[in-house]
């Protein structure tokens, strides 16, 4: 099982390396690429101090001299090489096989979409979170060091600038392990939680992003929407038929542990897993009650792959490896291979939308003798743009890495022309959060010259 999960990782990165474009030039990653190559620095945002991690390898390449090729396929591998690092510390390191698999379950039970939406700090942060129980569970000591608590609160601070989110399932873990290992339940455990809370709240106290305040109204409104009219939201709807369609290994592993804790009488168990997702669809749904966008939101579905994954692997597997020895291992193949099936597939959705962005880029500045062109966002086709915002920082990373003597760059718009004046003067390269001139851009990487905004209809 350990040499399969190996293996499992190899394979991801080997689909990592095939998609690098669609991975790397993708909304938030070619966002935070365009900034890294503009700058030749990494990029944080919104506070999130994790997310530096991955960003290590393509960093190290940009101050090598590296070509943008393997600079955005060193940050599309480094993704993969981060999650399959973590493994190799909890299954070698920490000899905890459990939590390296429900790490591989995590990762991939209900990835779709979310394999080319590759930058997301909650997906990184509960993967850590792994680590850290990981390291909580190897010392059941009576007592821990002043070193060892040091350690871990400044571990705790540290998942605390992953995402807010992680919190809860810090207190999902914690709770599981509680009820799973009687003898884990001592004074430094149950301290464990509440020392978390504090951390978190005192973070927000201190360290509050505007985008995570835009994202408290927007939970707000949610509730005053539909609260208490849950079932009246769309978002409940679309998860169904995605169950149906992306996320049917979620029911199914489900209704296994569903039927495995009545069996066992372990209702405790059982009331924490069906609550625990419930109440976090609920907080999904109240937050982004139309999910209109699907890699935006299977990212924060994702988490449910570890709430059935875990109690799965810890207390299901080791019954199935007892009676059907020589089964679990092909069991998990074929799991793997389905699911690595299901992604590959929908890989080539992402290549034709990135070929599609490229050559409407380049076909459009070619007929309006421009480098900066600008359509209306009713003209181009919802399912292949995905996000207006995006295709400025998009369209100019996919020509800067195909066509780099034509580069040209892409923005969509409808009523921007009050905002940015510039479209009509030229000389500034535009997106919805940047205005930089020319001139300005780096010279290593991209290439505009000075043209004014041509609007094509």
């Amino acid at each position: 099982m350990r040499r399969l999960g190996y293996l499992a990782w190899g394979v991801f990165a080997i689909l990592a390396m095939l998609f690098y474009p669609e991975r790397a030039i993708f909304t938030d990653a070619a966002f935070q690429n365009f900034h890294m190559l503009q700058d030749e620095s990494l990029f944080i945002s919104h506070g999130r101090f994790g997310n530096v991690i991955p960003q290590l390898l393509p960093w190290v390449f940009m101050k090598l001299g590296a070509s943008l090729n393997i600079i955005l396929l060193a940050y599309s591998v480094s993704f993969i090489l981060f999650f399959a690092g973590l493994y190799w510390v909890l299954v070698t390191l920490l000899k905890n096989d459990f939590l390296g698999w429900s790490l591989i379950l995590y990762f991939c039970l209900l990835a779709y979409d979310s394999f080319f939406h590759v930058q997301s700090e909650l997906y990184q942060g509960i993967a850590v979170l792994l680590l850290f129980f990981g390291i909580v569970l190897q010392q059941r000591e009576a007592r821990w060091s002043l070193i060892r608590w040091i350690f871990l609160i400044f571990f705790m601070v540290a998942l605390a600038f992953y995402h807010k989110l992680v919190v809860l399932f810090f207190g999902f873990i914690w709770a599981y392990f509680w009820l799973h290992d009687p003898t884990i339940r001592r004074k430094q455990y149950l301290v464990l939680l509440p020392l978390m809370l504090i951390i978190v709240f005192g973070k927000d106290m201190l360290w509050q992003s505007a985008y995570e305040d835009n994202r408290m109204d927007i939970l707000r409104q949610g509730l005053m929407d539909y609260f208490p009219n849950f079932w009246d939201m769309p978002a409940n709807w679309k998860f169904l038929k995605k169950c149906l369609e992306r996320f049917m290994l979620f029911p199914v592993f489900l209704s296994i542990l569903v039927v495995w804790y009545s069996r066992k009488r372990e209702f405790l168990k059982l009331t924490l897993i069906l609550g625990a997702s419930l109440g976090y669809l609920l907080l999904v749904h109240y937050s982004s009650p139309n999910t209109s966008f699907d890699f935006y939101s299977e990212v924060t579905y994702l988490p449910l792959g570890l709430l059935v994954g875990l109690p799965f692997v810890f207390d299901v597997l080791p019954r199935l490896e007892s009676s059907f020895p020589d089964k679990v291992s092909l069991g998990f193949s074929l799991l793997l291979a389905f699911r690595i099936g299901f992604i590959s597939y929908n890989g080539l959705n992402y290549h034709i939308r990135l070929s599609w962005i490229q050559t409407t880029t380049t076909d459009l500045a070619a007929s309006a003798e421009s480098c900066c062109v600008r359509m209306y966002s009713n003209q181009a086709p919802k399912e292949l743009v995905q996000a207006d915002w995006a295709i400025a920082y998009e369209s100019l990373l996919i020509t800067a890495l195909r066509t780099p003597d034509q580069q040209a760059t892409l923005f969509l718009e409808d009523d921007f022309l009050e905002v940015y004046p510039d479209l009509k003067t030229g000389e500034k390269f535009l997106a919805p959060f940047d205005q930089i001139p020319f001139g300005a851009l780096n010279p290593h990487f991209f290439s505009l010259s000075a043209n004014v905004y041509q609007l094509v209809e």
